[in-house]
């Protein structure tokens, strides 16, 4: 009888440590952005549009302040080409070759139990093995990829109509400005993957 309380005990102590350190705090940073509203805006910007595949090829970039604090940070994930838009880099592109996306957001182990996640402006992660119509920019100090306006350069597409669907809406929900549903729209109208 006490082995079976110990080891319900036991259980249940495990039980809660998984679920408290899969728990993630959001630290959201605010930045100075170019606020897109129109995808023609979107699209003159752009070095490169594509369809893309969020692969689960991630690293954290972290840059420390001297006194320890996180200074600067990115996800940089490889995205596999689905279709290609538009191309102004100086290598060439092909349906299949992998890109590397700086996401401005990270997740961090916090401490011994649970995880943070910083982000700029709200930005959320790709997810692994989802297709997302990205609008990129090349930033030549770091050599990198990033989504324009940051959250406005990453729509996600879904895979069964093959335009972008609105059961992600709650992953935008957050967005709350009239200019997003406008680019929501627009993109899903122009870019599909047929």
């Amino acid at each position: 009888m006490l082995g079976k309380i110990v080891m319900a005990l036991t259980t249940s102590l495990v039980a809660g440590y998984v679920y408290l350190d899969n728990q993630v705090e959001v630290r959201n940073s605010h930045a100075s952005v170019t606020v897109y509203e129109s995808v023609k805006d979107l699209e003159k910007d752009a070095d490169l549009i594509i369809i893309g595949e969020a692969t689960n090829k991630t690293e954290n970039y972290i840059r420390y302040h001297e006194n320890g604090e996180i200074d600067d940070y990115s996800t940089k994930r490889m995205v596999k080409v689905q279709k290609i838009f538009k191309n102004n880099l100086d290598e060439k592109l092909a349906v299949g070759d992998e890109v590397e996306v700086w996401e401005p957001s990270i997740i961090i182990k916090d401490g011994v139990i649970g995880k943070q996640q910083r982000t700029i402006e709200g930005y959320r992660l790709m997810q692994n093995e989802k297709k997302y119509v990205l609008f990129l920019k090349k930033n030549t100090y770091f050599n990198n990829l990033a989504p324009l306006g940051v959250i406005q350069g990453k729509f996600p597409l879904d895979e069964a109509s093959k335009s972008l669907n609105y059961a992600y809406k709650d992953e935008f929900k957050h967005y709350n400005f009239p200019q997003f549903d406008k680019l929501n729209e627009e993109v899903s109208i122009k870019y599909k993957m047929e």
